[in-house]
């Protein structure tokens, strides 16, 4: 039987919490260690315009974009020639944005 008269706390409930003792300091100094800054936003932003990382990029980018060729098959010459030209379209224009995904890698996320 519950007495209601009697309340609990939440810390008398749960106790402690478990990273009461934490300190982000020492969390820290494994990455300072290693000569590796913290992996944050703006770590990523530095990276994205690091020319090393451009270059890098490019190099996978690059055959991609030059030497990109389609087999069409289609039931007329009309349907075949529109689709060749909506994608030859689509990959001068669009084709650097499509291939941004390298620069995140895979996930199935």
């Amino acid at each position: 039987m519950i007495d209601h008269a009697t309340r609990v706390t939440p810390k008398e409930l749960l106790g402690d919490p478990i990273t009461h003792n934490y300190d982000m300091i020492q969390g820290m100094h494994w990455y300072l260690m290693h000569n590796r800054p913290t992996f944050t936003y703006q770590a990523i932003h530095d990276m994205s315009t690091d020319p090393r990382i451009q270059f890098g990029l490019g190099l996978i980018r690059g055959p991609l974009q030059a030497h990109a060729d389609w087999e069409i098959e289609a039931s007329s010459t009309e349907v075949e020639k529109f689709v060749r030209e909506q994608l030859e379209w689509f990959w001068l224009i669009s084709a650097r944005k499509a291939l941004a995904s390298l620069e995140w890698g895979f996930s199935g996320s």
